[in-house]
């Protein structure tokens, strides 16, 4: 990136037509942008904020089980965060969702609690199958989540 003032960065572009736009400052205060304005309450800036930290948080947690042994597979959405939320957020109510790999945060952002997500084959006390061959135990690696209704 080159420097093109003290506080504004263009992005590697030969032309250089492609300012990189901050939003907000290094201490988290909104910057006004006419090309990017938000009308937002502070409460809708506070849900965004909670979808957001909420699913980095059952990402971790999960990821943590998973590398301890305790589910089988998580990929882990660490950076996703915003893609997921923000992409949820833009639907609307009678839109339908289906979130899927790497996207709790799609199905947090619709209104499912993170208690009513569950799982099958999760650890050694729900097994699939017997661990007593490879395939059994192969069999109770993999990890499904049901994600139950919303009336969001």
């Amino acid at each position: 990136m080159s420097l093109t003032t003290p506080d504004t960065y263009m992005a590697d572009d030969p032309a250089g037509d492609l300012p990189l736009v901050q939003l907000l400052t290094p201490e988290g205060q909104r910057v006004s942008h006419p090309d990017f304005a938000y009308e937002g309450d502070d409460d809708s800036i506070r849900d965004l904020y909670r979808d957001l930290f909420l699913m980095r948080r059952i990402d971790f947690e999960a990821h943590a089980l998973q590398r301890h042994g305790e589910i089988g597979l998580w990929a882990p959405a660490q950076g996703q965060e915003a893609a997921q939320i923000g992409s949820a957020r833009a639907l609307r109510k009678q839109d339908f969702a289906f979130p899927s790999y790497r996207e709790h945060g799609v199905a947090l952002s619709r209104g499912i609690d993170p208690a009513r997500f569950t799982s099958n084959g999760y650890g050694p006390d729900r097994p699939l199958a017997s661990d007593d061959t490879e395939a059994g135990r192969a069999e109770n690696r993999r990890v499904q989540f049901n994600i139950l209704y919303s009336e969001k």
